[in-house]
């Protein structure tokens, strides 16, 4: 297979997996997440800056609706896992949690309306899985997550199990270096040397934590926090 490795400098490595096919046993394998992610870091404030609000959530939904039917084009069409990790796919995950957002903020009319088109994309995937071939079902899992997320901003103080608070701050480090750890560790010829890929990845994603992501999350607090609300009194002695 082909490597080219100018392409993860703009996340689009995908484009060359499509024509090369899938480095699955790559290392770099693992960044096909990043790629989507930029992607659609790009895009959606293209759609906020430009787009009405109405035509904001239109597209949105239109979004969230067509991901299935993408996901089986790509599927019968494409290499075996480009439904996987190509981003039109993964709209439904992506603009789904967008959704959230819009709804939190009351753009939403008839929640009932809503909760009829998040069931569609679940459904259709349960359809094709049951018609033709069980591939995937990403829609389900999505709504899922959404149910979870939504039913989180329903109570005044969620409550956090401790035990999964430092997995949950950790955990794209933790898939991004469990992948690398467990091929290396693998790949020594022991198979009992891949046990160790997951203390390994939980090292390497605690230090990833505390020299990046831990200051950054911190820089970023300061530097963006929001201006307090003045106080009636400060108002009135202005």
């Amino acid at each position: 297979m082909r490597k080219d490795h100018s392409a993860y400098l703009f996340f689009i490595q995908q484009v060359p997996w499509l024509q090369f096919g899938d480095p699955m046993q790559d290392l770099t394998f693992v960044t096909w997440t990043l790629a989507i992610e930029e992607q659609f870091y790009l895009v959606l404030p293209l759609l906020i800056f430009w787009l009405p609000r109405p035509w904001l959530v239109r597209v949105l939904w239109g979004g969230v609706l067509l991901a299935p039917a993408w996901r089986w084009l790509f599927h019968a069409w494409l290499s075996p896992l480009s439904h996987e990790f190509l981003l039109p796919g993964r709209l439904d995950e992506l603009f789904g949690g967008v959704l959230l957002a819009c709804y939190a903020r009351s753009y939403c009319r008839s929640p009932i309306a809503w909760l009829l088109l998040a069931c569609v994309p679940p459904l259709c995937d349960l359809i094709y899985g049951v018609t033709f071939v069980p591939f995937t079902f990403l829609s389900v899992a999505a709504f899922f997550c959404c149910v979870i997320v939504w039913a989180a901003t329903r109570v005044d103080r969620p409550a956090l199990l401790r035990p999964f608070i430092w997995p949950g701050r950790r955990c794209y480090a933790l898939y991004l270096f469990l992948m690398v750890a467990y091929d290396i560790c693998f790949g020594l010829g022991n198979p009992w040397a891949g046990l160790a890929a997951l203390p390994i990845a939980c090292a390497f994603a605690e230090l990833s934590w505390r020299l990046i992501e831990a200051p950054l999350i911190g820089y970023a607090k300061k530097r963006f926090a929001r201006a307090a609300p003045a106080t009636a009194g400060a108002v009135c002695a202005a």
